[in-house]
This record gives C-alpha cells, structure tokens and sequence, in this order.
C-alpha cells in the first residue's frame, strides 16, 4: 500500500501524540523515584520514635528548644556552648547555629512537651509556607502536592528543620517585590534573617535596581537592628558567641553526601582543604555576581524569572547548602508554574527533585568505590540555575512556547 496524503497527516497527529505519551511515562518514572526515596526516609525516620536511642525524628528541632531553654536563663552564650539543658544533652551532638533572637522566639516552645511541640512546628512551618506562597500567587494543587511529597520536604519536616517556615517568609517577600512602593518585604526579608547565608540571592535583586528597593532595603535594616539590639539586651555577650561559633562549625554541621552547593561538590570530588575550596567558590563568585547584576539591570525579566536566577546562583555559590534548602526555588517556580512557563518548570523541578533526592544515596556509593563523588544534587542546580538565566536573558521558555512573562 502506497502512503497517500491521508496517511502522512494521520503521521503528522500521531508524532506529537506518541512523544506525549513518552514524555508523560518518564515523568511519571522519575516522580516514583523522587516519592519512593521520600517515602523510604519517611519510614526510616518515624521508625525511630521520639524516646528512641538515636531520636532522629525532630533533631534539630531539638536543638531549637534547647537553645530556647538557654535563652530562657538570660545566659547568652551557653546558648552556643552546647550544654543547652535537657533537650540539648541528649541531641546526639547537633548545635544551635541561628542567631540569638531565634532562640528567644523559641522560648515558648519550651514549655510545650517535646512530641507534642514537634508536631505544632511542623505545622506551623506548613501553614506559614501555604499562606506566603498563596501569596505569591501559587495555588496550583498538583505543583504543591508534588513539593509536598518530594525528598527535600520530607527530609526537612523529619528533622524539624525550618526549611517550610523560611519558604513562606520569601514567597511574602517574592510577592511584595511586584508591588511598586511597597516596603513590605523589607520586614519580612529580616524576619528571614534566621538563615542569613541564604538570603543573598534577594540581596543580588536589590543591588542590580537599589533605588527601586531603597525603601524595602531601608525597613529590612531597621527591622534587623531592632532584632539585633533586643537580643543583646536580653542575652548579653550572645552575639559574640555566635559570631565565634558559626567561623569552625558551619563546615562540620552535616556530611558533604547531604550538601547541594559548589563547596560541597568540591569536598566530595576533590582532596581541596576547606580554604582552598572557599577560594574557588569566592573566586567563581567574583565572575558570576557582578555578571548576574548587569543583566538584572539590562533584563526586563519579571520577577520569579529574576528571583529563580539569583536564587539558583546564590545556593550554588554559598557555603553549607543541605539539599532541603533547594526548598527556596520553589517559590520562583511556584510562581512561573501557570504560565507560559510551565513546561520548563516541569522538566527544570522534576531534573532538580530528582537530582536532590538520589544525591545522598548516589555519594555514599561513590565515596565507597572511588573515595570521591560527583554531586547529582549540585548538577541539578547548575541545570536549573542555567536555564533560570536563559529565561532572565531571553525573557521566553526554553522548553515551553513563547508567551508574556509572569
């Protein structure tokens, strides 16, 4: 039988029908990868009970309360000593590294029993993500079903991180950036201060249009100076505490096979000291930042393509980036999800989620065959990093159709 022009049309629907379906099972694979791994931690950590020998349910919100019960004495720097009470003695060694009025504003939680206050701060820090991400904008079912049962998500609510908590505070501020005179997200931007080191990509938006963000930029230090100064009343010689021990301790806080950022990737490939690996990043970060500011200047990008970029570049750039912190693209993502934009953020969240939550397991491999490793979860940022930067210069989609920017 001779092809005729009926058939070369019935050809011409099936291709992008056969590559749909193609592109719909790898999605769904990949996804039963990233829930798979999510849901095995999920039962390896809730197997080891609150009262267990290694209480890894709630570490770190252990250490939390602990600083809290510090606070509590008015004793500002055992809040940094490590001998922080109860909750601190018996927390297999993990310190509270936040500044000092985090651990007064964790006062309050000293007083709730430890299980019992786990299980509040775990929906605080979901009910404060769902309120500022609404916020912005992103309200879409299936994007936030798909956040809510990826790795990094449940890696963080199984340790009591406040990864959700610090999502919300930015998707507020993300939200207010598109307000013409609003300084709004300068309180909120100091109210984020909690994780000062990650704060740095919003402050690469800032630079590149400081007359546009004076005000923002004006009440975020005033907010933060008062937070400073009430600290130090209350806890006296606490931020020279901290200050002393956040320089040893950020490169000992959690294994290299859980970091997403350069350093780590270096600590895990190459036999570099830790000062070495700064200096590659810092001189990486010289080139890159001023790049990314005169673009920002240039791009009429809107604001979750800009805040994708310089989110993306920040965690790469910034020591001690554990996979739950890639939780911050998602407001950027969040925010591009329903709009032209949307095939790109499929194939740049699924690459990035995917990437984060085989990492752990893929360098514990590695680093037991070869004594080094290549970090899938740094490749992945580099991947969702690069394209966030095309969408900045080209102000269009990369994988999606061309339409208005969000």
């Amino acid at each position: 039988m001779v092809d005729g022009p009926v058939t070369d049309v019935r050809k011409r629907r099936m291709e992008p029908s056969n590559a749909s379906f193609v592109g719909r099972s790898a999605l769904i694979l990949v996804w039963t990868v990233i829930v798979t791994i999510a849901a095995m931690h999920a039962v390896s950590i809730i197997s080891r009970h609150m009262d267990g020998p290694d209480q890894v349910v709630g570490l770190d919100y252990r250490a939390f309360v602990a600083a809290g019960e510090a606070a509590a004495t008015g004793d500002g720097p055992s809040i940094y000593d490590g001998r922080q009470g109860e909750s601190g003695e018996a927390n297999s060694g993990v310190r509270f590294v936040y500044p000092p009025w985090a651990a007064i504003l964790m006062i309050p939680w000293t007083w709730i029993p430890l299980g019992l206050g786990y299980l509040l701060w775990t929906a605080l820090g979901l009910l404060v993500a769902t309120v500022g991400l609404r916020r912005a904008g992103v309200t879409d079912p299936v994007f936030l079903g798909a956040v809510l049962v990826s790795f990094p998500t449940v890696f963080a609510i199984g340790l009591g991180q406040s990864s959700l908590l610090l999502v919300g505070l930015v998707a507020l501020v993300a939200a207010d950036l598109g307000t013409q005179g609003s300084p709004a997200s300068g309180s909120w931007l100091a109210f984020s201060g909690w994780k000062p080191h990650l704060l740095g990509g919003i402050g690469i938006m800032f630079v590149s249009r400081p007359g546009l963000h004076v005000r923002r930029i004006m009440l975020a230090l005033a907010v933060t100076l008062a937070l400073v100064t009430a600290s130090e009343a209350l806890l006296p010689g606490s931020w020279s505490a901290w200050l002393g021990s956040i320089g040893g301790s950020i490169g000992g806080l959690v294994p290299a096979v859980l970091e997403a950022g350069l350093a780590g990737l270096l600590k895990l490939a190459t036999n570099l000291t830790s000062v070495q690996r700064l200096t590659v990043v810092g001189a990486i970060a010289l080139v890159l930042v001023p790049a990314t500011v005169l673009i920002l200047r240039r791009s009429v990008a809107g604001i979750p393509q800009q805040l994708a970029l310089v989110t993306g570049l920040w965690l790469l750039l910034v020591p001690h980036v554990v996979t739950y912190d890639v939780l911050l693209l998602v407001v950027p993502l969040g925010m591009l999800y329903t709009s032209s934009y949307r095939r790109d953020v499929v194939i740049v969240g699924t690459t990035l989620a995917f990437c984060v939550s085989v990492a752990p397991w893929l360098n514990i491999a590695q680093l037991s065959v070869f004594d080094a490793a290549i970090n899938a979860a740094t490749l992945g940022l580099v991947g969702a990093t690069v394209v966030a930067a095309s969408w900045v210069v080209r102000g269009s989609p990369v994988f999606g159709t061309a339409g208005p920017t969000s």
